[in-house]
Formats: structure tokens, C-alpha cells, sequence
């Protein structure tokens, strides 16, 4: 969402705050959407959870929070966004790659990168902020 400049300012310093922190060893099980109305909206790839990555996920929430950011009360299901869907792709391609067979592909996520995403008339365009490298 939108912040002010201290909240970047302070969102950039957290980030900066996780440089040597582990590297997070984790699995790609599936190919799946998100949706509203029974329409795609976002089409992903999951991660199988790990202690590591839910401590990330919680740290970040709490430190957020502090920043004055409204606490996500969903649960948390680690994701990467492959795909915002639009409403003139092939809905009929995206549910078969959303439906394909489960798999285990191990990811490693050496890297955490803050983006700012900075709307256009052509569509979103995504500025890399920083980057924490994990060890």
C-alpha cells in the first residue's frame, strides 16, 4: 500500500536488518490462483512453510504493525506471484496450469529485495528499493 517516506525510510532499514540472516530452505509444491467471484485474479506458486520462513513472516507483521501498517489477519500461505491475471487472458490456460499435479522443486531464498511499485497508465512498474543477501 501506500507509505510516507519515513515508513520507506524505516520498511528499508528492517530489510537491511535481515543482511546475514539464513538462507531459507524451502520446496515449490504447486501451481495454484487466487481468486474473487470464481475469477483468477492472481496465479502463484507455492512454498511448502518452514519454521524459518514463518518467523520471517512474523517478524515482519509485528515490525510493520509498529510502523503503523494494518496487521494482515489472513493466514499466511507463502507464496510468489507469478501472474496478475487480466481480463482478457485465457482463463481456460490458467486454471490448467493452476490444476496441474503437485511437485516438489526445492527453492532457495538467498535474498530478500524491497520493490516500490510505482503506478503507470501502461501498467505497474516495479523499482528495486534494496536487497538483503542471507547467508
Amino acid at each position: 500500500g501506500d507509505c510516507t517516506i519515513e515508513q520507506t525510510g524505516e520498511i528499508e532499514k528492517y530489510v537491511q536488518g535481515l543482511k546475514g540472516m539464513s538462507v531459507i530452505d524451502t520446496v515449490l509444491t504447486r501451481f495454484g490462483t487466487f481468486t474473487r467471484g470464481g475469477k483468477p485474479l492472481i496465479l502463484f506458486a507455492e512454498l511448502a512453510n518452514s519454521p524459518l520462513l514463518q518467523s520471517l513472516q512474523q517478524n515482519t507483521e509485528i515490525s510493520m504493525g509498529q510502523l503503523g501498517f494494518p496487521v494482515e489477519t489472513k493466514k499466511f500461505h507463502p507464496h510468489i506471484t507469478l501472474l496478475r491475471v487480466k481480463d482478457y487472458y485465457n482463463f481456460e490456460i490458467i486454471g490448467k496450469i493452476a490444476s496441474a499435479p503437485r511437485f516438489d522443486l526445492p527453492f532457495v531464498i538467498n535474498e530478500i529485495c524491497l520493490y516500490q511499485s510505482v503506478l503507470l497508465p501502461s501498467g505497474s512498474k516495479y523499482v528495486k528499493k534494496t536487497t538483503a543477501k542471507l547467508q
